[in-house]
């Protein structure tokens, strides 16, 4: 019985040249740079295990005084949503001129929204300037 070989195999070396050049090759350089920045913080990551509490008091001094860099990278995170929390709203009095007043309620009208809420999206707008 023949024995059968696969013709398609290729090492890890091999691989790596198709996909990113050469040893050399400033593509093949900084791959070999990220990969060597992923090993590293990956060891990082392992030496600085978060410890055990024994008491939630120890818990929060620890997280107080540390810098989370430390121990965890921007990739350990994943996004959260909460689609039913609403946003703290409070009510407020606040004197406009008359002209402005129906200015801002006209302006609502064409953009076919409440003019509370184009109130305060012009004050959003004005704070992050």
């Amino acid at each position: 019985m023949k024995k059968k070989t696969k013709k398609n195999i290729t090492t890890f070396e091999e691989h790596l040249e198709k996909r990113y050049g050469k040893i050399g090759t400033p593509k093949r350089d900084k791959f070999e740079e990220k990969a060597q920045y992923f090993v590293i913080s990956e060891m990082l990551k392992e030496a600085r295990q978060v410890p055990e509490f024994k008491s939630n008091e120890k818990e929060k001094e620890f997280w107080k005084n540390i810098d989370l860099t430390e121990y965890y990278s921007k990739g350990d995170f994943k996004g959260v949503s909460f689609p039913d929390l609403k946003p703290t709203s409070r009510s407020i009095s606040i004197r406009l001129p008359e002209f402005l007043l129906t200015r801002l309620k006209e302006k609502a009208n064409e953009l076919n929204i409440p003019y509370q809420s184009l109130i305060k999206q012009y004050l959003s707008l004005g704070l992050v300037k």
